[in-house]
């Protein structure tokens, strides 16, 4: 998801070809990748009795899934003329979001490569 967002920004400011259409396509895929695991990392939680939104991990991941529907939402009021005004906005907005999903990531990457078994599973 990372990935795919930071490609959309690359391209955007590479307005080469058929940029627009790829950078649509890239922050469409991005946002959809986000919302669907936070929506279904949140029913595991809710179907299974987990506490949700109690770590900086959660709370990163909610405030970034809100910017990640927002900024589609923010494009598209500009690239159809309604409020051009916020093109600044659509492009703060999709920095933010690649920043935070990021950060989101690492804050648990450690428990990713623990699984995988790239990193000792040793009690501190």
């Amino acid at each position: 998801m990372v990935i795919i967002i930071t490609g959309a920004i690359v391209i955007a400011r590479g307005k080469k070809g058929q940029w627009f259409f790829k950078h649509k396509m890239l922050g469409a895929a991005g946002a959809f990748c986000g919302i669907a695991g936070f929506t279904s990392i949140a029913t595991f939680k809710i179907l299974n009795g987990y506490p949700h939104l109690k770590s900086p991990h959660a709370i990163g991941g909610f405030i970034t899934v809100i910017l990640m529907a927002i900024t589609p939402v923010l494009g598209y009021m500009v690239v159809n003329k309604a409020m051009e005004n916020l093109r600044s906005v659509h492009k703060k907005s999709g920095y933010t979001v690649a920043i935070l999903a990021l950060l989101t990531f690492l804050s648990k990457a450690d428990d990713l490569l623990k699984m995988i078994g790239l990193l000792s599973r040793t009690n501190k």
